[in-house]
């Protein structure tokens, strides 16, 4: 049974995503889709809490992208990424809502009467690798429908005050609920039945280290799918590369690099349940150089991305930054702390440095 799992970790402040300002009332909440497939709710926390200029000089409003919601779904939890009482910009209508939104004069200058962010709610429903909303995350987003009832009695009224995007100003999404109005029905729907609500999780931290890539297969995986990231989805397993790699070298698969033929042998031997390679401890470096062993593309971000000192993203300093479509050289990954992901362990003016594995992309 699909719980609501919700937690609470606001990104920081920032003129475009997060400005601070206050919501005018909670006249409806507005469903979307990211259309950013493969990412996660923690990934959408990550990108709009430590990819964007900490200023405003750094991008000009020529380039500036506004956009933000409250709540990121996906088939494992649900983030609010703001308080439900601050502006978020997801449904700007221009003052011409399909809500009907009240003419309401904004107490900051750099908003329109009638602007429906100022009255809005802006949950995303985040999409699978294949373009699909997972079924676990549509049930997720009906609990957190639910969620927001108990908290905004206006909201009671499913069906008026719950919309979607299309809704308010006529953009494609959530575009599957565009292009089959019944599948939005079906998630009201299931807003409406009497489910019981666990309590949100505040500033939620992992209670122990990410564990690693489990070795043996699950019972209830797709034995029928010949692609392993199919395979991997189906039992619960992160599908990306870095994970993927993980899984090869711990079930002797050398040099891994995502061929047909490696994934092949890989899906075969963990549903076989094959026992893993045992690993061997590294011996010392004998030498205090630093060996590139290739060079990561620096991709998924608007501008640059942040060079660590350390391989956690919460505790570390900025050596720097490298702007996006650069490339630099790496020595290897590895774990850290606060990232899902992981982290590429780069070569910054000859020392080691790190940034976020989400954003370099192997070359």
């Amino acid at each position: 049974m699909v719980q609501l799992n919700y937690k609470v970790k606001h990104i920081k402040k920032h003129d475009t995503t997060r400005p601070g300002i206050k919501l005018l009332r909670v006249q409806a909440a507005v469903d979307h889709w990211t259309a950013n497939f493969g990412a996660t709710a923690e990934g959408h926390f990550t990108y709009f809490n430590s990819t964007l200029p900490d200023t405003n000089d750094r991008v000009s409003e020529k380039n500036k992208r506004y956009a933000s919601a409250h709540i990121f779904v996906d088939k494992n939890e649900a983030i609010e990424l703001v308080p439900l009482d601050e502006v978020c910009f997801h449904a700007n209508d221009g003052g011409t809502a399909r809500l009907k939104l009240s003419a309401l004069k904004a107490t900051h200058p750099s908003y329109k009467e009638g602007n429906a962010n100022l009255l809005t709610i802006g949950i995303e429903m985040c999409v699978e690798a294949d373009g699909t909303i997972h079924p676990d995350t549509i049930k997720r987003t009906a609990l957190v429908h639910k969620y927001l009832q108990s908290k905004f009695p206006d909201l009671k009224d499913t069906k008026n005050r719950f919309v979607r995007h299309y809704d308010v100003t006529g953009k494609n999404c959530p575009a599957p609920m565009v292009a089959d109005k019944s599948k939005y029905d079906e998630l009201l729907k299931l807003t409406d039945e009497d489910v019981k609500l666990e309590a949100p999780k505040k500033d939620a931290k992992p209670a122990s280290k990410p564990s690693a890539p489990s070795p043996s297969p699950s019972k209830k995986g797709d034995m029928k799918t010949t692609s392993i990231v199919t395979y991997l989805q189906s039992i619960g397993e992160n599908s990306n590369f870095s994970n993927r790699e993980k899984l090869a070298a711990k079930y002797g698969i050398k040099g891994y690099k995502g061929t047909a033929s490696q994934n092949t042998k890989l899906l075969s031997l963990m549903r076989k349940g094959s026992s893993p390679v045992p690993s061997k401890p590294k011996a010392p470096a004998k030498s205090s150089g630093i060996k590139s062993i290739g060079k990561v593309k620096i991709v998924g971000v608007t501008n640059a991305a942040i060079i660590q000192d350390v391989p956690d993203r919460r505790a570390s300093k900025s050596l720097g930054s490298i702007a996006k479509g650069a490339t630099i050289e790496i020595s290897g990954s590895v774990k850290g702390k606060n990232n899902t992901r992981g982290y590429w362990e780069v070569i910054y003016k000859g020392k080691r440095a790190y940034i976020s594995a989400q954003f370099g992309k192997l070359i």
